[in-house]
């Protein structure tokens, strides 16, 4: 079930992503894109009341910028960021939004293809971007 990130949520949240990354946000990074912010466009995931995925995306303008899409390890490969990230689509095209824009890790060959599939197109690299030399993707959809 997809609802609305909220503050509430934010210890659920970092969990995921301490175990998801070597470099994770800090748990006070997380309070930006809660729901009580004016611009957030942010989601959880849900399955039997526990938050198993989330999606951090803010407003800006006429633009929405996701910053962060993360899927529990055993929860992934079941289209659970497919289905956040058509929810964001969605209300994006509800509040007149023009663009979703995001950037990926070159080596994250999944998310790359996911986001191909759902219509982004490459617009950039941002060489060496990544703490690790990796270079970020700049992938754009206009809706």
């Amino acid at each position: 079930m997809i609802d609305n990130y909220y503050n509430q949520n934010i210890s659920e949240v970092y969990e995921i992503e301490k175990k998801s990354f070597k470099n994770p946000w800090i748990k006070s990074q997380f309070s930006r894109y809660s729901m009580e912010s004016d611009n957030s466009m942010s989601c959880i995931y849900s399955l039997k009341r526990k938050v198993v995925g989330y999606l951090m995306a803010e407003a800006i303008l006429d633009e929405i910028h996701i910053h962060n899409v993360v899927v529990e390890k055993q929860h992934r490969n079941n289209n659970i960021a497919k289905e956040m990230i058509c929810h964001l689509i969605s209300q994006g095209k509800k509040h007149y939004k023009n663009k979703i824009c995001l950037e990926v890790n070159c080596s994250n060959i999944l998310a790359l293809k996911l986001y191909s599939y759902l219509g982004f197109k490459k617009v950039g690299v941002r060489k060496g971007y990544y703490q690790d030399g990796m270079d970020a993707i700049l992938m754009d959809l206009y809706i």
